[in-house]
């Protein structure tokens, strides 16, 4: 098998969520770039960012409160102040359906134009579904199933543009649980496709055992880990109160019996002022190596922890 591995490592800013439209234009033209790193002949698998989507739901419908707001939890208190259950509605039910159908409109788009696998990163949304005997009552078909809990969920799309896996995050740290809950175990399974058995994990979940030992025992080959680090007390130059040790997930994907190569896209940048995000995106195998040697396991790294990359090499197993 050979397959070319492309990680996108993208500094997003306010202004890319200011409309659907912008955030369209942005990646159009992110993935002009990832062209520039595909090969003839050569299938490709392109990840992006965890909570790429993340604002979709909300700025798009209020960009000018977004604007004078500044900060993410003004922007928040402006207009979803309450509990909970208020903030989930506003920030991300409340528009389910259109932000689900444009963003999967979106990806499969893309997947179909340049040919390639894509883990479209994440966005917050409850759960839902399509059925074409529903598309004469509602947009498309699209119809949510489920709103007593909402999941941070990472679609990927195949080069005909259809979505063959959705997966949501299972592990939720402290601050993220305010937006979504914990997915149960059935969220997490690979998909076997052309170019081998792809499976996703998002952010935190790839550094836990259990999620890694379920997808590599159900045959994974390629993990794709999106991820996100949006605090400003996380900090990778070590200034920071919090310091993610991302090589955790190098670690844990050595000695695997199926998964041979770990790819990890980090979202960066500063869409509001208290959610400035930094990350090194990576691309990795499986070399059955031990702990302390797990930089010998890294294919290639993001040079920069807050400035826009795209990662590319080539994998055969």
């Amino acid at each position: 098998m050979k397959v070319r591995l492309i990680s996108v490592q993208l500094k997003m800013a306010l202004d890319d969520y200011t409309s659907f439209q912008a955030f369209e234009s942005r990646l159009q033209r992110v993935m002009g770039r990832v062209a520039a790193h595909l090969e003839p002949d050569t299938p490709s698998l392109v990840v992006f960012p965890e909570h790429l989507g993340f604002y979709l739901g909300s700025v798009p419908f209020h960009p000018q409160t977004a604007f004078e707001a500044g900060t993410f939890q003004s922007f928040v208190s402006a207009f979803a102040p309450g509990d909970r259950n208020e903030i989930q509605h506003h920030l991300f039910i409340e528009h389910a359906v259109e932000v689900w159908d444009f963003y999967s409109t979106l990806f499969s788009g893309l997947a179909q134009r340049y040919g390639v696998y894509i883990v479209a990163g994440s966005l917050s949304l409850p759960e839902m579904d399509r059925s074409p005997h529903r598309s004469h009552l509602l947009q498309k078909g699209i119809f949510v199933q489920d709103t007593s809990k909402l999941f941070n969920i990472s679609p990927a799309f195949n080069p005909f543009g259809r979505c063959i896996l959705r997966t949501a995050k299972r592990n939720i740290p402290s601050g993220e649980d305010l937006f979504v809950d914990a997915a149960t175990a059935d969220w997490v399974f690979p998909v076997r496709t052309a170019i081998g058995n792809i499976g996703t994990i998002l952010c935190y979940d790839g550094y836990h055992h259990r999620p890694i030992e379920r997808l590599d025992a159900l045959g994974c080959q390629v993990l794709c880990q999106p991820v996100h680090f949006p605090g400003p007390e996380i900090r990778f130059d070590g200034s920071g109160e919090l310091v993610p040790a991302y090589e955790d997930f190098i670690k844990l994907i050595q000695g695997r019996e199926n998964i041979r190569f770990g790819v990890s896209s980090a979202l960066v940048g500063e869409v509001f002022r208290d959610r400035r995000s930094e990350g090194l995106s990576f691309i990795a195998r499986n070399a059955n190596l031990p702990e302390d040697r797990w930089q010998e396991a890294l294919i290639c790294q993001a040079k920069d922890p807050f400035e826009e990359q795209i990662l590319a090499a080539t994998a055969t197993w």
